[in-house]
């Protein structure tokens, strides 16, 4: 079993209700092909069976810390703007539903704007953004996108993966 401080990365729209709960005295989990953990998207005191094939160590780690931040944390209220910001549409300063989102070590922020059906990337203190996937309008090629969600980089390829959402598929 997981400790409490470990989450898997896996596919967004899991269903948490739809787990085989586990118990942290016995990890075993029925059917086979499945690991008991603590999912970040589902009650965090209780662990659940999830499929392994919805898991990728490449993408993200099992043994990712969590901060353990206080109830009663508060939180500074003057945050800034670092995409978009100009209404709905699909100007290069403009995103249209943003869903997921990916920033890396240099603060570039890759975001997946699922109605424009484009991945498209920020940098710090810029006013427009680049389209680096899709843009093409909506379709099923492999430089269209339907609806995407998410956007992750493997570091170890410095690979792009999109989760296309209404594609029903992951493209690498």
């Amino acid at each position: 079993m997981n400790n409490t401080n470990e989450r898997i990365c896996g596919f967004r729209w899991v269903v948490c209700s739809q787990l085989v709960s586990c118990e942290d005295s016995d990890p075993t989990c029925e059917p086979s092909g499945h690991i008991c953990v603590n999912h970040s998207r589902c009650s965090n005191s209780h662990p659940f069976c999830y499929p392994q094939s919805m898991c990728s160590e490449r993408i993200c780690s099992l043994k990712t810390n969590i901060p353990n931040i206080p109830a009663n944390a508060t939180w500074v209220q003057d945050g800034v703007t670092v995409a978009g910001g100009n209404g709905k549409g699909n100007a290069t300063n403009q995103l249209w539903n943003p869903y997921g989102l990916f920033v890396d070590n240099d603060q570039v922020v890759l975001i997946a704007d699922w109605g424009n059906h484009r991945v498209i990337q920020w940098k710090k203190n810029d006013t427009n953004g680049q389209v680096i996937a899709g843009g093409k309008g909506q379709g099923n090629g492999l430089n269209q996108w339907h609806s995407p969600t998410d956007v992750l980089i493997d570091k170890e390829t410095d690979s792009l993966i999109i989760c296309d959402s209404n594609n029903r598929r992951v493209v690498l």
